[in-house]
């Protein structure tokens, strides 16, 4: 792709995710776009919640040992009509430690709960689609997608044709040995198994009937590789299935770590990284 002008295009965001550092927190958009994959980046953000602007100075005295916050005063008011202040914080930690510093003290926290990426797209009332634009400098063409840098971005009503990805994984009854991965989307039925459970002969007779391939490994860790490569080659916008994430892929993941095999889902190589709901320690996301 040339570019050497602006880079323009409408997209959908499919994930978002945020990571931390000395410089502040990091915003990670992967989109479905007109050009294809697109990776968007915004560096060097803040968490942000608002309080009472009377109590400022409670804030300001409970917060004087800690370094790596401000408060900015604001056209905002709560719903008691008060006038509230912005507190930010150069980490989505950092504003989670001060909160309940503060609350203990008995300020009055608003929207402290809300993930950094939710409050970025909100304040630009962006839901889902969006159109991107960013100089040449800001993007760079890498293998599988573009990767931009501190776009600018507006709210539009785009809606994206997906390439989406339907997996299923057959273990045994205690999800403690990988059978087989069957994955099935536009132009692909493939169904990866364990070697020494493919020989049965109605199986390869309903292949056959069904257009589906068949690919067999003579171990799990080369069976999860196998998979990882199917993705790499059918390069999809989203995975799909029944409880795909708190079975399927969390059960390949525990695969995986016993094989000695990077679980690399995502479209630049990066690992899938897991997330404990804290309401069900049972469940991730």
């Amino acid at each position: 792709m040339d570019t050497s002008d602006a880079v323009v295009t409408d997209g959908f965001i499919l994930t978002r995710q945020w990571q931390e550092s000395s410089r502040g927190i990091e915003l990670v958009f992967w989109l479905c776009s007109s050009l294809g994959p697109v990776r968007v980046t915004f560096s060097e953000q803040e968490a942000v919640c608002f309080f009472p602007s009377d109590q400022e100075q409670l804030v300001a005295t409970t917060l004087r040992a800690l370094s790596g916050w401000r408060i900015s005063t604001t056209s905002l008011k709560n719903f008691q009509r008060q006038n509230v202040s912005a507190l930010y914080a150069q980490s989505r930690r950092l504003l989670l430690d001060v909160s309940e510093r503060l609350q203990s003290r008995g300020v009055v926290l608003l929207e402290n709960d809300i993930k950094p990426t939710d409050r970025f797209l909100m304040e630009r009332f962006i839901t889902g689609g969006l159109t991107l634009k960013a100089h040449a400098e800001q993007v760079e063409q890498r293998n599988a997608f573009l990767s931009c840098q501190q776009p600018a971005i507006k709210p539009c009503d785009y809606r994206p044709e997906l390439n989406a990805l339907s997996i299923d994984i057959e273990t045994d009854y205690r999800a403690e040995q990988l059978y087989s991965i069957a994955a099935y989307g536009r132009n692909c039925a493939v169904v990866l198994m364990l070697a020494e459970y493919a020989e049965h002969e109605s199986l390869h007779e309903k292949s056959r009937h069904e257009d589906m391939e068949i690919r067999c490994f003579a171990t799990e860790g080369e069976l999860i590789q196998g998979f990882l490569a199917l993705l790499n080659e059918v390069d999809p916008d989203a995975l799909i299935g029944w409880n795909v994430v708190n079975f399927d892929l969390r059960c390949l993941q525990n695969f995986a770590d016993r094989a000695g095999v990077e679980l690399a889902l995502g479209r630049d190589g990066q690992s899938a990284i897991w997330r404990q709901a804290r309401d069900n320690k049972d469940r991730f996301y």
